[in-house]
């Protein structure tokens, strides 16, 4: 029997009042409630079947929740501030009439997916929420008993239902366009899952044109700081590519040891590429990487990629005995003028070779003598393609002289991966036991310093990237042993600007030397554009200097 009466909420001086409106006795009666009960009174009341009492008793065959359950799974994430992408969510579910399509949130975990799904629940008018239902796919469940509670709930005239870890079905791909072509055309319904893969190729074979997608792995600086209020750059490059306010390591696990896997990396993209190898028609979409996974070494290829320091997609990289490069960089940073004097001598008497062994067990790296599989340029185009789908990688434009020519440069759009690596090195680093030997604030220093370095170089990547998107005419220019621009954009105007990229907060005039450069600037002014704007990007506060503006990193990637 459904509850009579309306229910309405008004807000006043910021704050969301509830009342049930209802006649007793020929009398009109109002009353204050709570949100809860509002909720609970909603979904009674607006209950688009027939019986609601019948409908509770039913038994699903999966995890489905609907009205006081579904508000409480969606109350924790009210005060969230919404993701850059939740206007595309909004709209596909207020068109209004059916259109056959389903809506596929499609990204690694942590990145917003379920937080999108319950803001947009929790968006909904009273009388939508009371048609709308959550279901939970979990190991084990099969898509034909979501075929069922899909019957059941379409023919109740729920409109808007929301499947989370859909791709934990077996034969989701296969029969995914069952989903579209049946029940998308009576309710709108909104997909998610940790195989992002599975999505992608169920979209180019199965679902075709009947689906709309929304990628969620990217977060670039501008929406990581204006959604969690986070605006440094480090904190970004720590936990960048995450959701999370409190920020999220990526590497928590390798502390407890060296056997210890990436967790992040295990469970969220090898995860990724391993279930869709073992669940989609045998793995045939994955050709030379099934492979790779059948004699345990994709992991290996993996974080070897994450690990080289420019990134190469090289075979050298992969088949070359592992050498940490980050501890390469900390040896040349420690012999430099301004910090010889002070670590001169630290790393002497370090265990390099169980230094390397401890971190290639943490990343669970082989040298190439136990590699049973030959890794070629075809394994690699493979891997490479798959992690661009993935959304883990991509590319910026290195311009070289005299030639001109471009090259394509690999940047990880997920800075912590990046980040989390390094600060595993400095973890096995600090434990060795001539290391230890010297005092506190040594080896303090020392950590410091090699994830400074890691940082610096990182930012270069990180800002040529975000710039790209928003000027299509963006890339590094190297005019070999004469120098270089780290960032150069070419503006619709026929004018550019030419950028140097620096992690320090402080100025000083060898920042900007090349900038000033009479022989680089002509060099650059006969080719391209006249340059309008000299800027140093930096983490210090604006200035301008001999006509060079010192720009801070964080505000430039916040304007756009």
């Amino acid at each position: 029997m459904k509850t009579k009466g309306t229910l309405f909420k008004r807000t006043i001086s910021n704050k969301e009042y509830y009342y049930h409106q209802y006649l007793l006795d020929g009398h009109l009666k109002s009353k204050t409630i709570s949100e809860s009960e509002y909720y609970r009174l909603g979904f009674e009341t607006y209950f688009p079947g027939e019986d609601v009492e019948d409908f509770l008793s039913h038994s699903f065959q999966l995890d489905v929740h609907y009205g006081a359950s579904l508000y409480a799974l969606g109350r924790p994430y009210r005060p969230f501030k919404k993701r850059f992408c939740y206007e595309q969510v909004h709209s596909f579910l207020d068109e209004g009439a059916y259109t056959g399509k389903v809506l596929i949130l499609y990204g690694l975990r942590r990145t917003g997916k379920t937080t999108l799904t319950f803001q947009a629940i929790n968006d909904l008018s009273i009388k939508d929420f009371a048609r709308a239902a959550y279901i939970k796919c979990n190991e084990g469940d099969t898509i034909y008993k979501l075929f069922e509670d899909l019957k059941y709930l379409t023919e109740q005239g729920f409109f808007y239902i929301f499947i989370d870890e859909i791709t934990l079905l077996e034969d989701f791909v296969a029969l995914s366009s069952t989903i579209s072509d049946i029940y998308g055309l009576m309710a709108k319904i909104v997909l998610s899952g940790t195989d992002s893969l599975g999505f992608l190729i169920a979209s180019h074979h199965n679902l075709y044109d009947r689906y709309k997608m929304i990628h969620t792995t990217y977060i670039s600086f501008k929406e990581f700081s204006m959604v969690l209020g986070i605006s440094s750059i480090d904190r970004y490059i720590e936990y960048g590519g995450t959701m999370s306010m409190e920020g999220v390591d990526y590497n928590k696990t390798v502390r407890s040891g060296p056997n210890e896997l990436n967790e992040y990396v295990d469970s969220s993209i090898i995860h990724n590429i391993i279930h869709s190898i073992k669940n989609v028609d045998g793995g045939k979409y994955f050709f030379h990487l099934y492979d790779l996974y059948e004699r345990h070494e994709l992991e290996n290829v993996i974080n070897r990629i994450i690990e080289d320091r420019n990134h190469r997609f090289a075979i050298s990289i992969i088949e070359q005995d592992f050498k940490s490069h980050d501890y390469g960089s900390l040896k040349q940073l420690l012999s430099l003028p301004n910090n010889y004097e002070r670590f001169h001598g630290v790393l002497d008497g370090v265990d390099e070779t169980k230094l390397v062994q401890d971190l290639m067990d943490a990343l669970n790296i082989i040298n190439k003598e136990k590699q049973t599989h030959k890794i070629d340029d075809a394994v690699l185009q493979e891997l490479e393609q798959y992690l661009r789908d993935l959304d883990i990688i991509a590319t910026i434009d290195e311009v070289i002289y005299p030639s001109f020519a471009t090259k394509k440069h690999v940047v990880f759009t997920q800075p912590g991966l990046r980040y989390a690596q390094a600060k595993t090195l400095v973890e096995i680093l600090l434990n060795d036991e001539k290391l230890r030997q010297h005092d506190a604030v040594v080896l303090t220093l020392l950590k410091e310093k090699l994830l400074s370095d890691v940082k610096g170089r990182m930012i270069e990547d990180l800002i040529i990237y975000e710039t790209s998107l928003l000027h299509r005419d963006t890339f590094k220019l190297y005019f070999g042993v004469k120098g270089e621009f780290d960032m150069v954009v070419l503006h619709d105007d026929i004018t550019s600007s030419i950028y140097e990229i620096k992690h320090s907060s402080e100025t000083n005039a060898l920042q900007y030397k090349n900038l000033i450069d009479i022989e680089l600037n002509g060099i650059f002014e006969r080719k391209y554009y006249p340059i309008k704007e000299r800027a140093v990007l930096y983490r210090g506060e604006p200035i301008e200097e001999n006509g060079i503006t010192f720009q801070n990193i964080e505000q430039f990637l916040i304007n756009g």
